[in-house]
């Protein structure tokens, strides 16, 4: 296969347009919640946040869910804080963990910004996606996170039965 073929083929040219058309989006969604003070981002971790039991997550698990670096979340954290939408306490099982908790604030910045955040939603999806197609979209979106989710836990797995001097399988270390 020639090259611009390999550079024309489905898969790239559908990962192409679903970058941009995040980049879009984004963008727009940036614009239009900036005069409430929350980012796109911001509000994922508050939506998150609000749909857990006692509005509280580990700090590593809302990484992972909102799709950020430990580092990320950390520094979206002092910000979130800052305006007073969120907290951290330590976990009492590991005290190395931390939780995030949404506050009162936060769940009333979070139901202000919701319908500006919808809005912009509809104007950018609408006119593109019909309402049957963003099902169809979301199940598939859905089903390639839940894949690479798999193929994460697998490498994991894989990774934890080496070791630098010897196997380990099953609790027992043999060192050669």
């Amino acid at each position: 296969m020639s090259q611009s073929k390999q550079l024309d083929c489905p898969e790239i040219v559908f990962w192409q347009a679903l970058s941009r058309a995040h980049a879009t989006v984004l963008t727009a969604l940036e614009r239009e919640l900036e005069q409430g003070s929350v980012t796109p981002i911001g509000l994922e971790v508050l939506r998150t946040l609000a749909a857990c039991t006692n509005g509280q997550m580990r700090m590593a698990d809302v990484a992972k869910t909102v799709g950020l670096s430990r580092s990320g979340l950390t520094r979206l954290m002092d910000r979130l804080q800052r305006h007073g939408w969120v907290e951290r306490c330590d976990c009492p099982d590991d005290g190395r963990g931390a939780f995030a908790v949404l506050t009162d604030f936060g769940q009333q910045a979070l139901d202000r910004a919701l319908p500006t955040y919808r809005a912009a939603l509809m104007r950018c999806l609408s006119p593109a996606l019909h309402h049957g197609d963003v099902g169809a979209v979301t199940d598939a979106l859905i089903q390639i996170r839940a894949d690479g989710r798999d193929s994460e836990r697998n490498a994991l797995t894989q990774l934890e039965h080496r070791t630098v001097r010897g196997t380990v399988e099953r609790g027992h270390t043999s060192g050669k």
